[in-house]
């Protein structure tokens, strides 16, 4: 629903020790947390580093564009909307999550 239940389902899911997702479509655009700081909040959550987390936004913004490349996310920031063909060549390069095709 926002930014907020989204890092606390993932704060839960360490606590449990449940695995976290193997991708994450982060919105910058969420209300209560918007996809920063939920985003710096995560990266906190032991095995955060193992998953890998796309922009997926409608924002235009350069500044949005810059802080994602200053935290190395350059090459996952997406544009809305995401178009199909992208979805499953993103799927088929992660590692493991080709059962999905």
């Amino acid at each position: 629903m926002n930014g907020k239940d989204a890092y606390d389902a993932m704060k839960q899911r360490t606590e449990n020790s449940a695995p976290l997702p193997k991708i994450i479509f982060l919105d910058l655009n969420m209300p209560v947390w918007d996809g920063w700081l939920f985003l710096e909040e995560f990266k906190k959550l032991p095995g955060s580093d193992f998953v890998t987390v796309y922009i997926l936004t409608s924002s235009l913004s350069s500044e949005d564009y810059q802080k994602a490349s200053s935290l190395g996310l350059a090459d996952n920031y997406l544009n809305k909307p995401l178009k199909y063909e992208h979805l499953e060549e993103i799927l088929l390069n992660e590692q493991g999550l080709d059962e999905f095709m």
